[in-house]
């Protein structure tokens, strides 16, 4: 079993786990390969301060 990658989807950076705050910015969300959806990383960002 390979390790995915996690990329931010806010700044590109790459982070731990799937869904973890990125480790760069500290704002964006992770998805697998990068996918993460720009508007949900964003209402979650406004939600959360």
């Amino acid at each position: 079993m390979k390790a995915d990658k996690w990329i931010c989807g806010l700044c590109s950076g790459e982070t731990l786990e799937k869904d973890q705050i990125c480790v760069k910015c500290r704002k964006g969300h992770t998805t697998v390969e990068g996918n993460t959806s720009k508007s949900w990383v964003k209402e979650r960002v406004e939600k959360n301060g």
